[in-house]
């Protein structure tokens, strides 16, 4: 019979799924010092993939970014998404005493956007309006 994992909290002892094993022995090589100075090595944080939860309202859309996506490429998916056009969406960051407005040209690693980040969409009202930010 064969030995199944055991099962520890939300993790499976034994077990990883293929993209954490990937990164994993690439972090390791690193760290015992192979290919250290090289890019390799250094491209490991620099291109380390992440999630963020846009919300607008009752909506929320979860997206795949990294460091060097701009604002302005997320604020074109997400118009794919709600099938309107870019320049009729903002993006927001930060609280609801210090909304912090994202800029077209800034990236996802420049504003230091984390993991599982929350960043708030508001769209366009007419010709020069736009709707309240609800930093919630």
């Amino acid at each position: 019979k064969p030995r199944r994992a055991q099962k520890v909290g939300a993790v499976v002892q034994g077990w990883a799924p293929f993209p954490f094993r990937r990164w994993r022995r690439a972090a390791d090589a690193c760290s015992a010092g192979a290919g250290v100075g090289t890019d390799r090595c250094g491209g490991i944080a620099e291109t380390m993939s992440m999630y963020v939860r846009i919300k607008r309202q009752n909506q929320t859309i979860f997206m795949h970014v990294e460091p060097p996506d701009t604002f302005a490429s997320i604020k074109e998916r997400c118009g794919e998404v709600l099938e309107l056009s870019p320049q009729s969406i903002n993006l927001y960051a930060g609280t609801e005493s210090e909304p912090v407005e994202l800029a077209d040209l800034a990236t996802v690693g420049d504003q230091q956007i984390e993991n599982d980040t929350v960043l708030f969409m508001v769209l366009k009202r007419g010709a020069d309006s736009w709707e309240p930010i609800e930093l919630s």
